[in-house]
């Protein structure tokens, strides 16, 4: 058994890949502790140098590659770096370390840059101060579109309100995460416990895709075109489907191509690269 150093909890998985982390999310609240205690010297030199208020070569003793390194790996962003510059990059989570004071035009930037673990992390500080329980269902669709489901479902954990779509919305992105995770027992029963609450086209999407991750496709079709009917768009369910797809294990992930190419050889073409595997 493997402990959180700093609360003694016993970690989870938090990802498909069996890393662990602590269901308290202790990184996250000493990350809120530090930002209280206020910044120092040498992080508002940091600060200076990202935004072009001073020249680098006027600051002593700013170890840039180290705090860059340190910041990217707070936010779970080492492996997306690529995608935008070092210098936007390091601005990006200069100013995450203050706050989540990002607008919506700002977080679409961040989406073309796949920054999910980025956003992830701005709406859970959003509900860390404001306790809206939306960015706490956005935070937990962003982790998930990190590959980071355990997160997740960590934050996500013993949330509790008398709003009845929002608890749906709440155990559908549980569901999904568990999806992810490939306990699909547990996706299933979140999916299931969301209609109840509030019958909408995103648990049963949902419920689609898992069962098309049973095999059962037929069944999968029907959750698929209930949720059309309520409003979900086919793009929203061919990507469930691809999700599915890709989260299976690597006998179901071939048995699920091969359906889908023979239901629909143009529509999911990209099914092919699985068959071929």
């Amino acid at each position: 058994m493997t402990v959180c150093k700093d609360c003694g909890t016993e970690l989870e998985v938090f990802d498909a890949h069996g890393n662990e982390s602590c269901p308290n999310i202790c990184w996250f609240w000493k990350a809120v502790e530090q930002m209280e205690k206020g910044e120092n010297e040498n992080l508002i030199a940091q600060k200076a140098v990202a935004t072009n208020h001073i020249p680098y070569q006027n600051v002593v003793n700013v170890n840039f590659e180290n705090h860059f390194t340190a910041l990217k790996t707070k936010y779970l962003v080492v492996n997306v770096a690529q995608n935008c510059s070092s210098t936007e990059l390091y601005q990006i989570l200069l100013r995450l370390e203050q706050g989540p004071a990002f607008n919506d035009d700002e977080i679409k930037w961040l989406k073309t840059r796949y920054l999910f673990p980025v956003i992830a992390n701005i709406y859970f500080q959003r509900h860390y101060w404001t306790a809206d329980g939306w960015d706490l269902v956005h935070a937990c669709s962003n982790y998930r579109k990190a590959k980071y489901p355990g997160i997740g479902l960590q934050i996500t954990n013993q949330y509790a309100t008398n709003d009845k779509k929002l608890y749906a919305a709440i155990l559908t992105t549980r569901g999904a995460a568990f999806k992810d995770l490939r306990d699909l027992l547990n996706a299933e029963n979140c999916a299931q416990t969301a209609l109840a609450y509030y019958r909408n086209e995103y648990p049963l999407t949902l419920l689609g895709a898992i069962y098309y991750m049973y095999g059962r496709f037929a069944e999968g079709d029907k959750f698929f075109r209930e949720a059309l009917s309520l409003g979900a768009s086919v793009d929203v369910r061919d990507e469930e489907i691809k999700i599915a797809v890709e989260s299976a294990e690597a006998v179901e992930r071939k048995i699920i191509a091969e359906h889908l190419i023979h239901k629909d050889p143009n529509r999911y073409s990209w099914a092919e690269m699985y068959i071929e595997k």
